[in-house]
């Protein structure tokens, strides 16, 4: 009985260390392939010559350079890019993402009819620390209970921008778990890739929740890039795009922590 006893207990701890030793080859192996996968990203946004039609999408392109990469020729393409597009006057607010000695402000009432930019979240976010966050953004950003999609993204991200400048800590603080938290379960019942779903693993990652985001969704990520290095819009697509590119890049060079370009 007693031998028994310990074949089986010898038994289930060979079964428990071929578990672990093949969870950390599995991880090994597709960190590597998303590391893989973020520098044929990089290099197909370095070489994109179309217009840059989202201030986003440079931003990404400096974090990514700023958390792994260093490069201070990034950083100036970056700049000049920004400098060289066509962007209105209200995302011309969004340097500061790219820029932080920039403190320019703009008139709000300028962001009247933006708000499918989400620009009337984000931008007075981006500036609280000069200018306080109006009573209705601040009421518009924590209601968040019935949101979801770009939504709810664009809401945690006005979130992350007052983390940063330090504004309206209780609030964020309460605030920012309980939106990631949301983000997470809506992706987990996400099946098809697009540009919400790369939005929602790189933004996860960004705001220190990379705890939240699972392997299969990297998976899917790399499995939906083009043979030229780019990410379609969605999976009805097979054209590349540059927003959902740059989102694909940045969440496999957080998760393999890898500088892309």
């Amino acid at each position: 009985m007693s031998l028994n006893k310990n074949f089986l207990i010898f038994s289930f701890v060979l079964i428990l260390l071929f578990v672990a030793v093949k969870s950390v080859k599995d991880f090994s192996e597709l960190k590597g392939a998303a590391g893989t996968a973020s520098k044929k990203g990089g290099l197909w946004l370095l070489d994109y010559r179309g217009k840059i039609g989202d201030p986003g999408i440079l931003w990404a392109m400096e974090e990514m350079n700023q958390a792994y990469c260093h490069n201070d020729e990034i950083s100036t393409k970056v700049k000049k890019s920004f400098s060289d597009s066509n962007f209105s006057s209200a995302e011309q607010a969004y340097k500061r993402l790219i820029d932080p000695k920039e403190t320019k402000l703009i008139d709000y009432e300028q962001l009247s009819g933006r708000e499918r930019q989400y620009d009337d979240l984000l931008i007075p976010a981006l500036y609280c620390d000069i200018n306080p966050l109006p009573l209705q953004n601040r009421e518009k950003i924590f209601n968040f209970a019935n949101s979801s999609g770009y939504e709810l993204t664009h809401k945690y991200l006005a979130m992350l921008f007052l983390k940063n400048s330090k504004c309206l800590k209780s609030e964020v603080s309460n605030a920012l778990p309980k939106a990631a938290n949301k983000i997470a379960q809506e992706q987990q019942n996400s099946q098809p890739f697009s540009d919400l779903f790369a939005e929602r693993a790189a933004l996860l990652g960004f705001g220190g929740y990379s705890n939240l985001v699972k392997p299969e969704w990297i998976k899917k990520i790399i499995d939906h890039q083009t043979e030229k290095g780019g990410w379609p819009y969605n999976q009805a697509s097979s054209l590349e795009n540059e927003h959902t590119t740059a989102l694909s890049t940045w969440a496999l060079s957080q998760y393999s922590r890898t500088c892309p370009f």
